[in-house]
């Protein structure tokens, strides 16, 4: 999957309704992101928002998450490398995300990856470099 940034500020996007839901998910502004096309490497849902993986720059050990509402869809396939996770919170809430099977069967993989775990690392980068081969052709 990759996406394009199409807005950099919260006040940017069309929705209101939108607004105000992130708004209340602490805010988010894009501005550090360029506007250029970014590879997936996973996708998740927070309380029905869903949020884009993606690495900032193309040299980074570990991706991002940032709300889709940012974005435009320009490669609407699913990676062949994304497995279907999903979290039931005790309040009965789902959390699904789509992610690579080493992330999906370890629920602590992505802090372990943050807090530079060279096996994580590893792992991350080899997927990384499998997705953005997968997509290159977009």
């Amino acid at each position: 999957m990759k996406v394009r940034l199409k807005y950099k500020k919260l006040e940017d996007l069309p929705s209101k309704a939108r607004q105000e839901i992130l708004r209340k998910h602490g805010g988010y502004n894009l501005y550090y992101l360029e506007d250029r096309e970014y590879t997936v490497y996973g996708m998740v849902f927070w309380d029905n928002n869903p949020m884009y993986y993606i690495c900032e720059d193309n040299d980074e050990n570990y991706p991002t998450p940032n709300p889709a509402d940012f974005f435009e869809i320009v490669d609407d396939r699913f990676s062949k490398y994304w497995k279907l996770y999903m979290r039931l919170s005790e309040d009965g809430l789902a959390y699904p995300k789509f992610v690579f099977s080493e992330w999906r069967d370890d629920d602590l993989f992505y802090e372990k990856l943050l807090d530079g775990d060279p096996e994580m690392e590893e792992i991350f980068l080899k997927y990384k470099k499998l997705m953005d081969e997968e997509f290159m052709d977009r």
